[in-house]
């Protein structure tokens, strides 16, 4: 593959291991029906869903490849958004398991706000919060990079 003179290809190739992993995320071992246990559950569907938007990503650059302005914007867009969809199922994981421990949360959901825990938990969403702003932030770097390629091509 070239991924040199066509990075958008690096797109394809990370949703095909998204979805790879994400089917082949080890599931809890004793599940919990009556309390709603579905963090790992959600975590497959956010790497599915993660790996459906880049394929969508890479088949808008295949109509717009020859149109774009610039191969370090594009390159700039391609890194970003990577990182982000990576980054988007895997940060609850790499936030929440060094607090939770081996033993898990207690199977008790009244006592969540009253202890420290809740507390813990509730710092989770800033750095989700600035990870989505890189990946708007990415997005709009992709429409700047569209409108200037449209812009020269009208004018010459």
């Amino acid at each position: 593959m070239k991924f040199k003179t066509h990075p958008f290809r690096l797109l394809l190739l990370t949703a095909i291991v998204m979805v790879i992993a994400g089917q082949l995320m080890p599931g809890d071992s004793v599940p919990d029906i009556h309390l709603h246990d579905t963090y790992i559950v959600l975590s497959s569907l956010y790497y599915t869903g993660c790996a459906v938007f880049l394929f969508l990503i890479w088949i808008i650059y295949l109509f717009s490849n020859k149109i774009l302005y610039s191969q370090r914007l594009t390159w700039a867009h391609i890194i970003v958004t990577i990182a982000c969809c990576i980054l988007i199922p895997v940060l609850p994981y790499l936030l929440a398991n060094p607090y939770r421990g081996l033993a898990g949360m207690p199977r008790r959901y009244f006592d969540y706000s009253q202890s420290g825990w809740f507390n813990v938990v509730s710092r989770f969403s800033e750095p989700m919060i600035i990870v989505f702003w890189f990946f708007v932030a990415a997005q709009i770097l992709y429409i700047i990079n569209l409108g200037i390629g449209v812009f020269k091509r009208f004018l010459a």
